[in-house]
């Protein structure tokens, strides 16, 4: 049973300073991209990755993250040679959706955040649900600072 991500109870904020974030040196044939509206196979090859792993009622499908792309979100993947490996999503300061498949080495995590939040350049908010020891302990571990819980 998943919980209603939705419900502010269940959020616990983090706050990203700017001054945290460094572009790193990705592993030979990894690299970031960000996607537009054009770039549907890789939409839909970040979205089968994570529902192959996950699965989530909450997941967005290509119809969300088109809408998202029109209203200026910006969705980058991380990519391992012409792979989606992992995907998160920005709607100005605030990082949504942060997910790294399980075939990634150690580090590509860490390295796809801060290579994203440094692009970003603003202080970044985002929040973990309650349950969610692993991204209390990521977000924690590249520096994030725990602001509220909803």
């Amino acid at each position: 049973m998943y919980i209603d991500i939705k419900d502010p109870s269940q959020h616990v904020w983090y706050l990203g300073k700017k001054e945290i974030f460094s572009y790193p040196e990705f592993r030979p044939g990894v690299s970031v991209r960000e996607l537009y509206e054009d770039d549907v196979e890789l939409i839909k090859e970040g979205i089968e990755l994570f529902t192959s792993e996950i699965k989530w009622a909450g997941m967005f499908n290509l119809e969300t993250a088109l809408d998202r792309l029109k209203k200026g979100h910006r969705m980058f993947v991380l990519l391992d040679g012409e792979s989606v490996l992992g995907y998160t999503w920005f709607d100005d300061d605030y990082l949504d959706n942060f997910y790294v498949n399980r075939k990634r080495v150690d580090g590509d995590s860490q390295d796809f955040c801060n290579y994203v939040c440094k692009l970003i350049d603003k202080d970044i908010r985002l929040f973990v649900v309650v349950p969610n020891e692993t991204g209390h302990k990521f977000f924690s571990r590249l520096g994030f600072e725990r602001t509220h819980n909803g």
